[in-house]
């Protein structure tokens, strides 16, 4: 009964076209990757196939049954869109779908790009596993992985013949390029791990995270998702004198305000690694037990990270960073971000990758 009930309140929301697509040299797809596409292209060069049910284009869909009839419509659907397009990239930021890397097959007439958006958990890798042991073969031309763990990844899970793997970091980090202050403010962020789905977690940090402002005359934040979804919880748990909630949907000033940190704290988050790819203080409690690959195994205590709920231990780890040299601190930032999260100013060597198939 839900499925059904998920199922018509989907067609309901189906935007329906009439209309050809565009030829052009992109195609974007899935909805989403917009956001990083944006940052790459030319507004003016791309079309968007949407895959989850955003809308449906009934144009593509008659080619479709005419030529293909109605046996695998979904995949042939996609084929007709491609065909009709006839674009020279076919791009996403959704990059942990196994989907994607079966297009290849469908449509061979176009170079594939996959734009990694975040730190992934090991579904994608799982799957792609499974595929393979069925002789089921993934692969992308291009694959800007962002960093030295997840290209080892993908090694695992992608046919490496028919694929290039870039360590390129993440586009919206490298699109906003903020001069940093050695001038830092008295205060500490915490980048929410979504107090809904990690409460406990969530409730031991912020409990020492305030125990040690309190003694050290720190003003605490709490840098919540663009949703806005912890406030709440936020202040059912802890006072407002305490901890001040704030977001940013805007990513310039979310990176100024991030930059004047004195140090950065954070357990479940792509953010945390990208401000440790600009050379910010940071903290991780949750970095051993991350996604970090099948090359990298890291210890329960390490430069920046550390993994206890014990207070003095807790204190000792923050003021040890607090207490990094810049030299000191950028030689440990840059050394793990070429690991984690490489940061890649202005997307250099991604636009230079689409310059060279474009042209």
């Amino acid at each position: 009964q839900n499925i059904m009930i998920s199922l018509l309140i989907k067609f309901i929301k189906i935007k329906i076209k009439f209309i050809k697509p565009r030829n052009t040299e992109v195609l974007i797809y899935d909805r989403p990757s917009l956001q990083n596409a944006e940052l790459l292209f030319n507004k003016s060069t791309f079309e968007i196939l949407d895959t989850r049910y955003e809308s449906l284009n009934i144009y593509v869909l008659i080619k479709t049954i005419l030529k293909y009839g109605i046996t695998n419509i979904k995949k042939n659907y996609k084929r007709t869109f491609f065909e009709l397009v006839s674009p020279k990239i076919i791009y996403t930021s959704i990059d942990n779908t196994p989907a994607f890397f079966l297009l290849k097959q469908i449509y061979n007439k176009v170079q594939y790009i996959a734009d990694q958006g975040s730190i992934r958990d090991n579904a994608f890798y799982n799957s792609s596993l499974e595929l393979l042991k069925k002789k089921i073969i993934l692969e992308c031309d291009y694959i800007f992985a962002l960093g030295e763990n997840d290209v080892e990844r993908f090694k695992k899970a992608i046919n490496i013949k028919k694929s290039n793997i870039l360590i390129a970091g993440q586009t919206k980090n490298n699109s906003i390029n903020i001069k940093t202050t050695t001038k830092k403010i008295k205060y500490i962020t915490y980048i929410s791990s979504k107090f809904d789905i990690r409460g406990d977690m969530e409730y031991k940090i912020l409990k020492n995270l305030i125990k040690f402002c309190k003694e050290n005359s720190f003003k605490l934040y709490y840098l919540d998702r663009q949703d806005d979804r912890s406030k709440k919880t936020l202040y059912e748990k802890f006072e407002k004198k305490d901890i001040a909630h704030i977001k940013f949907l805007d990513l310039k000033e979310k990176y100024t305000f991030l930059s004047k940190s004195k140090i950065i704290v954070f357990a479940h988050s792509t953010l945390g690694y990208e401000c440790l790819s600009r050379n910010l203080k940071c903290m991780s409690l949750n970095h051993q037990e991350y996604f970090h690959g099948l090359k990298r195994k890291y210890k329960n205590e390490g430069p920046f990270w550390i993994k206890t709920n014990n207070y003095i231990n807790f204190k000792n780890k923050i003021n040890k960073i607090l207490n990094y040299s810049d030299k000191q601190w950028k030689r440990i930032s840059n050394k793990f971000s070429s690991e984690i999260l490489y940061y890649d100013n202005n997307n250099v060597l991604k636009k230079k990758v689409i310059k060279k198939i474009l042209s």
